[in-house]
């Protein structure tokens, strides 16, 4: 991988961190304002990381992140291979009582490989967590996206994001475990009857935008397109 660190990855905090609100969609028309007193609200619900990682925006990043760490591997192991081969230069030197003057070049060489090490270690990982928020940021705008167009097509009025829960075994609120924080950023805790269609004002429309997303990598058009 050639200079990959030359990459200028400015995008700072995921957008995953920020995800966590209710999202509201309303329309500020005065013709429809006055239809939607005569019906229902319509509400929908998305489970946003799901579909995310459920589309083909992540699974074209998954590859192309799963390349990247193989590459910055072979690229330490490179580099830890030959600070290993300059530090048994310098061990032979002792053993054949080779002169100060001749070994302190050698350790020299060892010791700056050493520091080389430390350097790319920090370096690569500082690149992955600039990448990882890029590749977040790209797949969760274009989801948002293929969200907001599937809402007013079908005529949404509130889309409310919803959280699965991850089954990690017993958790401990009080220290902020994995299900504390998920109750924390969960804008839906209790909707009565959506899993089985019964509530008629929420929609789970988790399913439909997977389906829209699943094999696509490009972004959404615009209606105007």
């Amino acid at each position: 991988m050639k200079n990959v660190f030359v990459f200028a990855l400015l995008l700072g905090s995921a957008l995953c961190a920020g995800i966590g609100g209710a999202w509201l969609f309303s329309k500020s028309e005065p013709q429809e304002v006055a239809a939607q007193a005569n019906r229902p609200v319509k509400i929908a619900i998305v489970n946003l990381e799901e579909a995310s990682r459920q589309s083909g925006w992540f699974k074209v990043r998954k590859q192309r992140w799963e390349e990247v760490q193989a590459e910055l591997k072979l690229e330490r192991e490179k580099t830890e291979r030959t600070y290993r081969e300059k530090t048994l230069e310098v061990q032979r030197a002792k053993l054949a009582k080779k002169s100060a003057e001749e070994i302190m070049p050698l350790e020299v060489e060892a010791q700056t490989y050493k520091e080389l090490m430390e350097i790319l270690k920090k370096q690569q990982e500082a690149y992955l967590v600039n990448l990882i928020a890029q590749y977040q940021n790209e797949v969760l705008r274009n989801v948002i996206a293929e969200i907001e167009q599937f809402t007013k097509l079908m005529g949404y009025d509130i889309v409310l994001q919803d959280y699965s829960v991850a089954e990690t075994g017993v958790s401990d609120f009080m220290s902020g475990g994995a299900y504390a924080q998920s109750l924390i950023n969960k804008p839906v805790l209790y909707t009565p009857g959506t899993e089985t269609n019964k509530n008629i004002y929420v929609t789970d429309i988790t399913k439909a935008i997977i389906q829209r997303v699943q094999t696509t990598v490009e972004p959404p058009k615009k209606p105007n397109e």
